[in-house]
């Protein structure tokens, strides 16, 4: 999956490579109060979907499967 499809409506998401739309999406954010509490809303709401042990045993068994176990 891409980030957009991971972080949905968590998030402002740019191309890195590309200073200006960078830079445009920090002052987006930092710019609009609404948005950025809408953004953290989301962010929470995402976070809480998800643990530390969930992804330690999500990835305990890749590396089981890697190593043909």
């Amino acid at each position: 999956p891409s980030l957009g499809e991971i972080f949905a409506d968590a998030a402002v998401v740019v191309d890195s490579r590309d200073e200006t739309a960078v830079a445009a999406a920090l002052d987006r954010v930092l710019g609009d109060g609404p948005l950025r509490a809408r953004l953290v809303a989301a962010g929470r709401a995402l976070a809480a979907r998800h643990s530390w042990d969930e992804a330690a045993r999500l990835t305990r068994a890749a590396l089981l499967e890697a190593a043909g176990r």
